[in-house]
């Protein structure tokens, strides 16, 4: 890793670290590898050099969406700016169908601003490359498609950012790794 983390900081990733790991084996309702999908954005941002918050914030990126934990208690142990950052990142329970789903948390994420999009690019950045696991290729056009629209929706904040122009890279691979045409939604 990059740079020197201040005793403080390394502290209160540590317990992020733990507060995730320790909620997600308590009330985890994700099948998927929840902690190791954090720790790998985590350290990707720690790595570029991003600020402990967005940090933290990606440490507990999913756990309003996949655990029992409540925003006061996170408020409490990680203060607002971390919380509203994660709040802007989660997908709403409210809403059932994804492609909604997707506007909706980008669209919040654009309003909260640089640090939310930030994490959200990095979260879509992690998360494209499990692309080709998905069952059909039709699917892993549309995912490829949530890739376009927000580097689209985002680049205007965020686009000379790092974590932005990795993102890009990667939407062009998965773009040439489907083949085909791709048309921007929204």
């Amino acid at each position: 890793m990059k740079g020197i983390i201040q005793k403080k900081e390394a502290r209160s990733i540590e317990k992020a670290i733990t507060f995730l790991v320790e909620n997600i084996n308590k009330t985890g309702k994700n099948p998927k590898p929840v902690i190791l999908h954090s720790l790998e954005i985590a350290f990707y941002l720690l790595e570029k050099q991003y600020a402990p918050e967005i940090v933290i914030a990606a440490i507990l990126h999913d756990i309003l969406e996949d655990t029992e934990v409540k925003e006061g208690e996170l408020k409490k142990e990680f203060g607002s700016e971390v919380v509203d950052i994660i709040k802007a990142v989660s997908y709403s329970e409210e809403i059932e169908n994804w492609t909604e789903k997707y506007c909706d948390v980008f669209k919040r994420t654009l309003k909260q601003g640089k640090d939310a999009l930030i994490l959200k690019c990095a979260d879509i950045y992690q998360n494209s490359f499990y692309i080709k696991l998905a069952k059909s290729t039709e699917f892993q056009r549309e995912l490829v498609e949530k890739i376009g629209y927000f580097l689209k929706i985002s680049q205007g904040i965020i686009g000379s950012e790092v974590v932005w122009r990795d993102l890009e890279k990667q939407y062009e691979s998965e773009k040439r790794r489907i083949g085909g045409g791709f048309i921007l939604k929204g």
